[in-house]
């Protein structure tokens, strides 16, 4: 009858909310981003940057402006040379021009811009992507095994064992 449907939904929903929850317990992937223009000044230092693991980076910039994006080696990041580079964006587009890179492994990742002498006045980025250690703040996830076993015996619905997501560590089965 009508009292069936009126219990069922809002179950349904809570579960959805649960599961749609636990999706997102690994640490939430960022978008930074670069304004690349206002990296071009000579008298700057250099840039570095560090981010985490399965982050990403938009370059933006207005196309008008010449510039262009490669990824290089250290050496040529140094020494601003592009023979060996892959050009990500050649920035012929005159509007606004926003190249996103990915960066599902952790390293260090060097960006120029190949156009004159923008490069030598500092228009070049050292991108370090680190492993991701700090665990996501919701209440499932760990930073040790030890801590989600503890954890674990007081959740809902009962877990078997704990195991690892990226760094982290969830008590049992809880992300389905």
């Amino acid at each position: 009858g009508t009292d069936d449907t009126a219990t069922a939904t809002p179950m349904r929903m809570a579960v959805l909310h649960v599961i749609g929850a636990s999706l997102l317990l690994p640490a939430v992937a960022m978008q930074h981003v670069v304004e690349w223009h206002d990296l071009y000044d000579s008298g700057s230092e250099s840039h570095e940057v560090h981010y985490t693991v399965g982050d990403s980076v938009m370059f933006r910039w207005k196309g008008s402006l010449g510039h262009n994006l490669m990824k290089v080696s250290k050496s040529a990041y140094t020494n601003c040379e592009d023979e060996n580079g892959a050009m990500l964006n050649d920035g012929s587009s005159t509007g606004q021009i926003e190249q996103v890179v990915d960066f599902p492994k952790t390293g260090e990742f060097y960006f120029l811009c190949s156009v004159g002498s923008h490069c030598a006045n500092n228009q070049k980025i050292n991108i370090t992507i680190d492993p991701d250690t700090t665990c996501n703040s919701a209440k499932m996830m760990y930073p040790s095994k030890d801590a989600a076993e503890a954890r674990g015996s007081m959740c809902d619905p009962p877990v078997n064992g704990s195991h690892k997501m990226g760094s982290c560590w969830m008590p049992g089965d809880s992300h389905g």
